[in-house]
């Protein structure tokens, strides 16, 4: 990937393109920001200019939560500086794994526990909310390790207060599909060893277990999420990026260079009200905050269409009785949601 000042500056620029072309149509006041897809804090530069460009535009003072992506590596006193100058709240730290054998494995060589932990002292000391990603299933994998390191980084680290959980999933054309045989991957039975001392050592350190892979501490939730599973609108800028904006899907170009040039720029698909409906479930059940009664009755279209759906959830015991204007999974149905959804689709053939 070409990181040259000269790409930078044309990237930029594709996006500020981009974002103006929305701002022309659309009346934008972000509650929340995002910046990620990867691994932005290792181009400080293109970061320090697009934060320029966002203090133009909005006030980032009265965002509720401005969330960045990094790497543990890319963690230093230059990082803090453009976090307290931008009024960043929040980093998602992707650290994937403790073990040095995994992250070799997995080409991250230069990530170690001790840089693991001058990333997590640096962010504590500035006050940013610290949320960790992890992934089960990588290869080489010791999750006695994992959960040691784990465990004692949540009990340390004030500012810690939010942990993303996710397994692994192999893409057919990925480095690991395509060279499977020289990795030595996880059991099932390791893999749920591992999610079990997980969820322990989570609720030992007062987490609570609010999506499907998200925990999180002091009620420090990730806002910007929360709107994706609450199926608000979200504009996304860049190589990649989605957005929705009500019944619009809108992909962007994942071709850096086709996006810089202007190529094929996005594509846009109008949902169907069948799909708003499959998207509003499968977004809403994966929290413990469930569906707004009101919200999923409008769009079955009619009272027997909504009578069906409840009935179908009460009949296979996944539906949280105690919540009255929220339809909410039990613990049960979030674990089995997969299944249920796919069930509950067939179902939706039916209205």
């Amino acid at each position: 990937m070409d990181t040259s000042e000269d790409f930078q500056d044309k990237y930029f620029l594709a996006m500020k393109e981009e974002l103006f072309s929305y701002l022309e149509k659309y009346s934008l006041i972000p509650h929340t920001i995002y910046v990620g897809g990867g691994n932005p804090g290792c181009v400080l530069p293109l970061l320090n200019k697009l934060f320029s460009l966002l203090k133009e535009v909005f006030n980032l003072q009265a965002v509720q939560e401005i969330t960045i992506e990094c790497n543990p590596v890319n963690v230093d006193e230059h990082f803090i500086s453009l976090l307290k100058d931008n009024f960043i709240s929040r980093v998602s730290l992707g650290v994937q794994s403790f073990s040095e054998k995994t992250l070799s494995e997995i080409n991250r060589t230069r990530q170690t526990v001790d840089i693991v932990e001058n990333a997590l002292n640096l962010l504590d000391k500035a006050g940013v909310d610290i949320s960790l990603d992890l992934i089960n299933g990588l290869p080489f994998a010791d999750y006695k390790t994992e959960i040691e390191y784990l465990d004692k980084y949540l009990k340390c680290y004030k500012k810690l207060n939010h942990v993303s959980f996710y397994d692994l999933t192999i893409d057919e054309n990925s480095y690991f599909a395509l060279h499977k045989e020289r990795f030595a991957f996880p059991n099932e039975d390791e893999i749920l060893q591992y999610e079990q001392a997980f969820e322990n050592v989570m609720k030992t350190n007062n987490f609570m277990k609010y999506e499907i892979s998200n925990w999180m501490r002091n009620g420090k939730k990730s806002h910007h999420n929360l709107a994706y599973w609450n199926y608000e609108n979200y504009l996304g800028i860049g190589a990649a990026a989605h957005s929705k904006i009500e019944n619009l899907r809108i992909e962007n170009n994942p071709n850096i260079l086709a996006y810089i040039a202007g190529d094929d720029f996005s594509d846009t698909y109008t949902l169907t009200e069948k799909e708003i409906l499959e998207e509003i479930l499968l977004m809403g059940f994966r929290t413990i905050y469930g569906i707004s009664a009101d919200v999923l009755k409008s769009k079955c279209k009619t009272s027997e269409n909504f009578a069906a759906l409840i009935s179908f959830l009460t009949e296979r015991k996944v539906l949280d009785v105690t919540e009255k204007d929220k339809i909410v999974l039990n613990e049960r149905g979030r674990m089995f949601l997969d299944s249920i959804l796919v069930e509950l689709f067939e179902l939706l053939d039916s209205f």
